[in-house]
């Protein structure tokens, strides 16, 4: 990318997100005037957790508020929270915290840690000069994680030199071809709106403790591969990973609440691996037709309406779990589904969530099954044999809509 290019993608922001739902055969992909969830029990929560665009100073506030229940930690600088891991880290960059990032002066920084948000646009760029990175290099860039780091910006702001550096400003990366180099603090744990969209990241690994994204992140990402989260807080905003290049999405012992279109359109996606507590808002990964697996497991699981619809999943494994709730046509259209297997604490499954897939030939649902809507199964093959526990709900609603099923103890 030439020089600037990536301020030029700043300066523009214009959405990037957009899914054509009119080429879906009926019932036709509709929003509801309010998203609501499927309820089976006091303890479910919400969906979705709204991610609306703030100023900046309704975003300190945010951020203050999460801080303010964290317990005291000693000021490690720097953190294994990386955007691209490098092949080889260094076992401890603690004395490159305070270096200035290489290949570019301080002002640089100032795009991505929200202080550009007080600066006119115009007048930043008439006073400030800076190099890029080289995006050819896999040297780490490790991103300060206090203002006082900066010093340039520290000496303008110096009221905000003791802060540290908590977001990533909106469209802070956007189409930056060196992100893939950059190593986040761990005192980072806001992403603003297209932070690092159409950029040359290639991996994001969660280890902070808590984490917010607004809309559209890493979308159009075409070289980010691998998504990982861990078992702190992530709510991520709509269209996050929009037409990205991910190929897994994986999760051990989760916290992640997900926004609607989440993971829309990944061509290349091939496997989801989560567990924990999930909750994936209304149509989190339709569209990816890539031939992919899902296992999820752990302990209150929520999926949203046309979750994984018109997908290329071909199995389905949800584990014991402590509650599942899967929404209206959460695996509808879903053309090359074999196999699906709920375990215990699946409790609802709502209307058309298997709904017009010729493939599926194997399902297995668990005695823990006390709701299930209507046509849940409709249009599927005559090769369909669903497996059920002997005297269950599951076996008596099979039974009353003429389903083909056998009982196993």
């Amino acid at each position: 990318m030439k020089k600037y290019a990536f301020l030029a993608a700043m300066l523009c922001a214009l959405p990037l997100w957009g899914c054509a739902m009119d080429e879906l055969p009926e019932p036709v992909y509709t929003l509801p005037p309010e998203e609501t969830t499927p309820e089976f029990d006091a303890e479910t929560q919400p969906v979705t957790s709204a991610v609306q665009t703030r100023s900046a100073a309704e975003i300190n506030s945010i951020v203050d508020d999460l801080l303010s229940d964290t317990p005291n930690r000693p000021e490690s600088e720097q953190s294994d929270i990386a955007v691209q891991t490098p092949e080889a880290p260094p076992e401890s960059h603690a004395d490159e915290a305070h270096a200035p990032a290489p290949d570019t002066s301080d002002f640089w920084w100032a795009w991505s840690t929200g202080v550009r948000e007080e600066v006119a646009i115009a007048d930043y760029l008439q006073q400030h000069t800076f190099e890029t990175p080289d995006p050819d290099s896999d040297v780490p860039i490790y991103m300060p994680a206090r203002i006082r780091d900066i010093p340039n910006v520290a000496a303008q702001y110096p009221e905000l030199a003791d802060q540290p550096v908590r977001e990533i400003s909106r469209s802070g990366f956007s189409g930056a071809d060196y992100a893939h180099r950059i190593v986040l603090p761990e005192t980072v744990i806001f992403f603003g709106s297209h932070a690092f969209s159409q950029s040359s990241v290639r991996e994001f690994a969660h280890h902070a403790e808590e984490i917010t994204m607004e809309e559209g992140c890493f979308s159009d990402c075409e070289q980010l591969k691998t998504v990982t989260f861990s078992s702190d807080p992530v709510r991520l905003g709509d269209y996050c990973f929009e037409n990205s290049a991910v190929t897994e999405v994986t999760g051990e012992d989760c916290n992640l609440i997900t926004n609607r279109f989440c993971f829309l359109n990944l061509p290349e996606l091939e496997r989801v691996s989560l567990s924990g507590d999930i909750q994936l808002g209304d149509y989190a990964f339709i569209h990816s037709e890539h031939a992919c697996t899902v296992e999820l497991s752990g302990g209150g699981i929520t999926l949203g309406t046309y979750a994984f619809a018109d997908s290329g999943i071909e199995s389905l494994e949800i584990g014991e779990c402590q509650r599942c709730a899967i929404g209206e046509d959460g695996f509808s259209r879903c053309k090359d589904l074999k196999s699906v297997t709920l375990g215990e604490g699946v409790a609802q499954i709502d209307s058309y969530a298997f709904f017009s897939c010729p493939s599926l030939t194997t399902v297995r649902l668990p005695k823990s099954l006390k709701q299930i809507g209507a046509d849940v199964f409709g249009n599927c093959s005559s090769d369909l044999v669903i497996e059920v526990p002997e005297y269950s709900y599951a076996a008596a609603y099979c039974k009353e809509n003429g389903l083909n099923y056998r009982t196993v103890s």
